[in-house]
């Protein structure tokens, strides 16, 4: 998710094609760099993964 929504999703460097608030489906035994650009800048990347088995992802807070 992001604050203001509306920000373009990046995942490991590829365009999803969704904008925020979006939920994504990814492996759960590798870690991923997740971006968000607002505008055409992106915002720093967070890694996100892996998960141990049973472990639910928590939501990723991106700000402008």
């Amino acid at each position: 998710t992001s604050k203001p929504p509306g920000g373009r999703v990046f995942l490991d460097g590829k365009d999803t094609g969704k904008d925020t608030p979006a939920d994504l489906q990814i492996t759960a035994t590798t870690e991923h760099a997740l971006e968000v650009a607002f505008k055409g800048k992106r915002a720093a990347p967070k890694k996100v993964g892996p998960f141990k088995p049973g472990e639910a992802p928590k939501p990723v807070l991106f700000k402008p």
